[in-house]
Order: structure tokens, then sequence, then C-alpha cells
């Protein structure tokens, strides 16, 4: 049994910090701001895409997207620039008309010598950020040039005697680095159809590509398969299995990459480049995968990558 005076504490020790807790000096809550009488919801919808894909040739400038919610007047919104490299230009303030629900501004650049980069934002009082929309306020993007690390990766078993299946040996893809960036871009992966980006982890080398090597880790059209791997997806928000047809058959259901395993890389590709016996230069890599092949059988194969 609990004696009173032990009670009596307890209960004035929870007293004392009830008062402590509930004192108006503590009470730090504050409402947010009120939305301007000047706001129009404006916003930049989420269908701006924040990775812009251009070449050496293309015009060197792009649209962003803005829309607003409350039309009835023409209005110019200024533009806020959070920050930016020196190679791109942003306009001061975006127009709409009368009656005018979207519209766009257009960005341009110098060169794709270094990528060019930005994030920008509306000024607060024409916005609301208390209205749930497919957007927000503020937008950051960069503009990349692809460069071709090779248009000829192909396929050869670990070892074509062994029984392992030739599913992928006429498949001819290619690869592109995204700008100067620890992103790639492999086209049409495996015969797939899709362009699956990813990041090489290990040693990635930003003035040489071509000093690069590691782990393949997805970047999209993944899904995340345990704490090891990953299959690959036919949509982008990796939420549907991809299968697809080759001309040795056809991968069914879903294709597992191991990533990791023990610190092992069961995907891996290298860029340096390597010497044959002809004298040739070629870069190379390797990948384990699973998958179910034409005939619906759980099939385990090695495969290097070998390009030029």
């Amino acid at each position: 049994m609990i004696s009173s005076k032990i009670y009596k504490g307890v209960a004035g020790g929870l007293f004392a910090l009830c008062l402590l807790a509930c004192t108006p000096e503590d009470n730090s809550y504050e409402p947010g701001k009120p939305v301007s009488a000047t706001s129009v919801g404006a916003y930049f919808p989420n269908t701006n895409k924040s990775e812009i894909i251009k070449a050496d040739s293309d015009e060197k400038s792009f649209e962003v997207t803005v829309k607003r919610e409350k039309t009835d007047n023409a209005v110019s919104i200024p533009i806020e620039v959070v920050s930016k490299t020196d190679n791109i230009s942003i306009p001061s303030t975006v127009e709409f008309a009368a009656g005018e629900e979207e519209t766009s501004i257009t960005l341009t650049y110098t060169d794709l010598e270094t990528t060019p980069k930005f994030d920008i934002r509306l000024k607060e009082e024409y916005t609301n950020p208390y209205k749930i929309k497919d957007g927000s306020m503020e937008f950051a993007g960069n503009v990349f040039r692809l460069n071709l690390i090779s248009d000829n990766v192909i396929m050869k078993d670990y070892d074509a005697s062994s029984g392992y299946t030739t599913i992928f040996k006429d498949v001819v893809t290619s690869i592109y680095q995204m700008g100067n960036e620890n992103k790639f871009i492999w086209r049409n992966f495996l015969g797939s159809g899709i362009d699956l980006k990813f990041k090489i982890d290990g040693s990635f080398n930003s003035e040489d590509v071509f000093k690069s090597s590691g782990s393949v880790v997805p970047l999209n059209h993944y899904i995340e398969y345990g704490e090891d791997g990953w299959c690959l997806a036919s949509d982008e928000e990796g939420t549907l299995y991809a299968d697809w047809s080759v001309p040795n058959g056809t991968v069914e259901g879903w294709i597992f990459f191991y990533y990791e395993y023990e610190g092992s890389s069961y995907f891996y590709i290298d860029l340096n480049p390597t010497t044959s016996k002809s004298g040739k230069e070629y870069g190379w890599g390797y990948f384990w995968p699973a998958y179910y092949d034409s005939w619906s059988n759980l099939d385990y194969s090695a495969f290097y990558i070998y390009y030029n």
C-alpha cells in the first residue's frame, strides 16, 4: 500500500509540473500569416520536369509552366531567384492575362559545359500555401546534356557452355551520362524499351567519367526487393513489374537484380577503358539477375557487359 506521504508528494510534484507547463509565458503558439489580399493562388504545377535533357544543337531555352486559382484579373507576379548557375537566365516576372489560368515563362542558358541549375519561387503574397494543390510555390531544376558513353552495349553469357540462357545475346543498347553528374541513362535497358536512369556507387570521377566504376544503382523504373536488390518496373515511379520480349525469348513477370550482398556487388560497371588482345579499348561490367523466361521457368544467369 502507498503511504499518504508518498502519494501527497507525487501529487504535489505533478501539480507543480502542470503549473510550469501551463503558464502563459511558455505558450509559444503563433498562428500562420493570413493569406495576402493580392493572392491569386499561383504555383508551379508538378507537371514541370525538374530534369531537362538538351543537346548542343537544341535551342538554348525551355518553358516552365505556372498556374493560378483566381483568374479574374490580369496580374504580374515577381519571380524570386533562390539560387542559379551563371550560365542560366531567369525572367523577373510571370504574366497572366485576365481569365488566364495557365501560362509559362522562358528560361535561357548560354552553354551546357557546366550543368545549368536553378531554384526559383513565386513571390509569397501571390500564393496560397494553405491550400493543397498539385504543385508548389518553389521549383528547382537542371538542364542536362546527354554525353554518349557507348551506343554499342551488348550482353554475353558468363559461361556459354554452362547451359545458361542466351536470352539477351542479340540485344544492343546505349548508355549516356547526364551532363557531368553521377547520373546515367541506359536506353532500351536489356531490350525492354525502358530508359533506366542510374548512378554509380563506388568511384565516380566528375572530371573524367571514364575513370569511374562501381555498383549500378537505379534511380527510376525500379521496385525495391528486400534490402539487397530491386526489380525492373515498367513505370518511372516503380509500381508495375516489367515484362517484355527480346529476340530470343520473353522476360515474364519480373526480373530481379542483386545490388549488394555481404559486401559484394552483383551489378557492376567499369567505365575505365580496358585494352583487348587485338588492341581495341572497351569497357565492361557484369550482373547476376534472376527472371522468368519465355517458358515460365525461373532462371538464374550471369552476364558480362561489354561496350566500345
